[in-house]
Formats: structure tokens, sequence, C-alpha cells
């Protein structure tokens, strides 16, 4: 989403210092964006977007991890000491850090 601000505030100000190529312009009721005289976008069509493109990078995550999913963790539960300089220190092996066995066991340097 950042990408596309960005372009959109090139584009404006592309536009504003060498005049616009194109006439965009929306429609009556606002959900509509028409340019070059036939091109249509509407708005639920540019939130569909979003959803068919969450839904294939979550059918290609399944797909790619031949449909494992990892255990449930609470994240909001784990702390890691930045203060601990120690080599080879993890807190994914810091006993005092909640972490289940099948998750330590799996992610254990």
């Amino acid at each position: 989403m950042g990408e596309f601000l960005s372009l959109l505030s090139y584009g404006n100000a592309l536009r504003r210092s060498q005049g616009s190529t194109f006439r965009f312009h929306w429609s009556d009721d606002g959900e509509v964006l028409s340019w070059d005289g036939n091109q249509q976008l509407s708005t639920s069509n540019f939130r569909g977007l979003a959803r068919e493109v969450l839904r294939s990078a979550t059918a290609s995550y399944s797909r790619l991890m031949y449909d494992w999913e990892p255990a449930h963790a609470d994240l909001s539960q784990i702390r890691d000491r930045l203060s601990m300089t120690t080599p080879g220190y993890s807190f994914v092996s810091d006993p005092t850090v909640p972490i289940t066995p099948q998750i330590r066991s799996g992610y254990t340097i």
C-alpha cells in the first residue's frame, strides 16, 4: 500500500509540473474512476483486488507449507532479554520464556 501511495504522490507531482496526459474523472456518485475515454475502475473492484491478493497469498502459503499449521504461540508473553550479550544466547532456549516444548524443539539453535 505504501508503494501505491508513493506512486500516487509521484503522479500528482508530475501532473502539476507537466500537465496530465490522461484525463481522469470520477462518476457523480464517486464510485467509478474513468480514464482514457473507455477505461473504468470501480471502488468495489479495487477493494476486490485486495481481497483477491489476500486469498491468493493465503493459498500460496498453504500450498508451500503443505497445509501445515504451526502451533499457537501467545507472542505477548515472550520477552527477549536484549541486555543478554552472552555468545550463543537465544531467548528461544531461555527457560524463563513461556514457549511450549514443541515450539522450543522446532526452533532450538
